[in-house]
């Protein structure tokens, strides 16, 4: 049985990690809008809070989409407060 990683650079096929990633599509997302948020200038620990919990909470992962494809600078804003408003849950369960 090989390694998962088995493969994921070989200069002889030059397959690449982005080619045969071990990420989940929802993961990539997950990275690909924090990398955004951050850009946006987010807080760090906002972002990292949504990303991680985004792994593990349907609704926070479908909110940060929902931010995500927001043209609407007023309407994103308010994606945002409902976004910390379900990572405080988020967390007060987690308790």
């Amino acid at each position: 049985m090989g390694s998962k990683f088995e493969g994921k650079w070989d200069s002889e096929s030059e397959t690449s990690v982005s080619e045969t990633s071990v990420y989940t599509n929802k993961e990539r997302n997950i990275i690909r809008i924090g990398q955004k948020m951050s850009a946006m200038g987010l807080r760090w620990d906002f972002v990292s809070a949504a990303s991680q919990y985004a792994l593990g909470s349907d609704g926070i992962y479908d909110l940060m989409c929902i931010w995500d494809r927001e043209t609407d600078e007023i309407e994103q804003s308010l994606d945002l407060d409902e976004l910390c408003d379900l990572i405080d849950d988020f967390r007060k369960n987690l308790q």
